[in-house]
């Protein structure tokens, strides 16, 4: 299958009371698909391994920097720019909410954390609610503390 395309960052505050948060960003006005609401995502550079491009695009988007994530699975979608099927490797990362953010200007107009129920109301896509879905089911809701570990990854 080679390597993905892009990659989506699900930045959670799993322990937020009193339910899980999602981080959510607004892509600014002169942007590709402007206003939408969606999780860290970006596009993986020539030469670049996917756990870098998680790591810098989380780091971009975000001013976040994070030394580790979770490997959740990935979405394939139709790239219309180039007319084929591309993918995206998607990532877990677990943060408190207090944490600053600042946001990427050239990207992002605004952010918020909001439930998982309010995030699948935003999010644009069906993939990013299917992921976000996932991620409560096997990472988020009733899961002992070592059941994921093997998708645990250091970057």
């Amino acid at each position: 299958m080679g390597q993905p395309n892009f990659i989506a960052a699900y930045i959670v505050d799993a322990v937020a009371k009193p339910e899980p948060l999602l981080l959510l960003l607004k892509r600014a006005s002169d942007v590709y698909l402007p206003g939408i609401w969606q999780i860290v995502t970006g596009k993986v550079n020539a030469g670049e391994t996917i756990l870098h491009t998680v790591k810098r695009e989380v780091s971009e988007e975000t001013g976040l920097k994070i030394s580790q994530a979770y490997n959740v699975n990935i979405t394939l979608f139709y790239e219309r720019s180039k007319d084929q099927v591309g993918y995206s490797a998607n990532f877990l990362v677990f943060l408190d909410q207090r944490t600053e953010i600042t946001l990427s200007p050239k990207e992002h107009s605004e952010f918020r954390w909001c439930s998982f129920a309010k995030a699948r109301e935003l999010l644009a896509f069906a993939s990013q609610r299917e992921t976000l879905a996932h991620l409560n089911e096997f990472y988020i809701k009733d899961v002992s503390p070592n059941a994921n570990q093997a998708s645990l990854l250091q970057l």
